[in-house]
């Protein structure tokens, strides 16, 4: 696991079995029962719903640490769906699994609510960006998030496509791809072999 997993969701994990899903895949399906929580150990997903024309409405992108199909706890059916953006870890842990050691371990329960408290956090600010930044501003949110220093420059240091950025930012591959076209232009960002650097600070409004 990595260092991005609460102690708490170590422990929840334990209680699980490891299962690998390729990319692409649909492990989650919206309106399926729920018996059992996923917590992500490795990789990227993309949480959201979908109508009967495949239009999608994207919740957000998550990578390890995160609890997937929480809501299994109330028994409904699952309220969104789930795919892999990348190879991904996850352990699956019954629900009951899950109850039990709620009920055993206050302080296990006190940081599993701060750990959903946190991710209904994040799905808000997320669900924000979608209905109020544009496709750009979501981009360069997306961009300074992954970012980290390297000889001077900040690079992002997973290999990504344009077609994965526009999966995770809620826009089309066209999109990403005029909007990349402009910032190399403008020298902001090189991208070669899905290597991308950021050469100096993206502008926040195009």
């Amino acid at each position: 696991m990595t260092d991005t997993i609460s102690d708490a969701l170590r422990a929840l994990a334990d209680g699980g079995v490891r299962r690998h899903y390729a990319r692409r895949t649909r492990f989650i399906s919206e309106g399926d029962d729920g018996n059992a929580i996923y917590i992500i150990l490795s990789g990227q997903v993309k949480v959201f719903t979908s109508d009967l024309d495949g239009k999608e409405f994207l919740f957000g992108s998550y990578g390890p640490g995160t609890i997937l199909g929480e809501m299994a706890l109330d028994g409904q059916p699952r309220s969104a769906s789930v795919t892999a953006l990348t190879a991904v870890q996850c352990a699956v842990v019954p629900v009951e699994v899950l109850r039990q050691r709620v009920t055993e371990d206050p302080a296990f329960a006190l940081e599993l609510i701060r750990t959903l408290i946190q991710r209904s956090r994040n799905t808000t600010t997320y669900t924000r960006r979608l209905a109020l930044d544009s496709a750009y501003q979501r981009l360069v949110a997306l961009l300074n998030e992954l970012a980290v220093p390297h000889d001077g420059v900040r690079v992002i240091p997973e290999p990504l496509s344009q077609q994965a950025i526009g999966e995770r930012i809620g826009t089309s591959r066209d999109m990403v791809s005029k909007l990349f076209k402009e910032l190399v232009k403008g020298e902001y960002l090189r991208h070669e072999n899905k290597q991308i650097t950021l050469l100096r600070t993206l502008p926040a409004k195009w």
